[in-house]
This record gives C-alpha cells, sequence and structure tokens, in this order.
C-alpha cells in the first residue's frame, strides 16, 4: 500500500483544526456554564420572586423575568431539552409561548416545569 503524503497531510491540517475548535467550543460551553451558575445563585440569593419566560430569545422580557433560551442574548443560556438547573420549588411562575411546539416530547419539560416550580395540580400545554 502506497503512503500517499499529500493525503496524510490534508488529514492532518483537518484534525489539528478539528482539535482547536473543539478546544474552543469547550471553553465557550465552560464560561456559559460558569455565568449561567453565577446568575441563578444570585437569583437564588435575591430573596426575590424567581420568574422565567422559557424560549424568550435575546428579546428584552418585561421587568423581573429573567430569559432563558439556548441562544446568547438572554439571561441563562440552556438547553431547554435538559431539566432546569434550579433547586424544587424555587421558580415562583414560568412563561413560554411558541415554544413546545419545537419539542418532539413536550412531557419531559412539563414535569421538570412542576418541579421547580411546586406546582403539580394543573398545568396547561
Amino acid at each position: 500500500m502506497e503512503l500517499n503524503f499529500e493525503s496524510w497531510m490534508t488529514d492532518l491540517e483537518r484534525f489539528a483544526t478539528w482539535e482547536e475548535e473543539w478546544i474552543k467550543q469547550n471553553q465557550a460551553l465552560a464560561e456559559i456554564s460558569d455565568r449561567n451558575h453565577n446568575v441563578i445563585e444570585q437569583l437564588l440569593q435575591s430573596g426575590e420572586t424567581i420568574q422565567l419566560e422559557l424560549g424568550a430569545g435575546s428579546e428584552q422580557c418585561r421587568e423581573g423575568w429573567t430569559t432563558v433560551d439556548m441562544f446568547p442574548g438572554c439571561d441563562l443560556q440552556l438547553d431547554l431539552r435538559e431539566p432546569l438547573p434550579f433547586p424544587d420549588e424555587s421558580i415562583s411562575m414560568i412563561y413560554s409561548s411558541h415554544v413546545l411546539e419545537h419539542f418532539a416530547y413536550p412531557q419531559p419539560m412539563k414535569i421538570c416545569c412542576q418541579s421547580v416550580t411546586g406546582y403539580s395540580k394543573k398545568w396547561d400545554f
């Protein structure tokens, strides 16, 4: 089997680029995680009512609400397919508009919302 030097160099360059991108992505995720942790700690320690707007995008919401979305520009950058990183019964109110239709299975989100708010009797989705 003949070794093709050009092909080998191309593969090596591609790997080096991939590794650099992977490192950048992990650094960005760590920064997002640290920022989210700080925002959540501030919310919990403030003693004020915590109200979340899920799927808010980068637009400003009503005063007193914390915006949550997976895209930059919101207060908390979270993947809504994962459980909300708040203690049980720590959220007073959750608002979301035009978000659930993007989920194949919205039931886990409903369960998560019930857990962090403490309201389990009635949820209209």
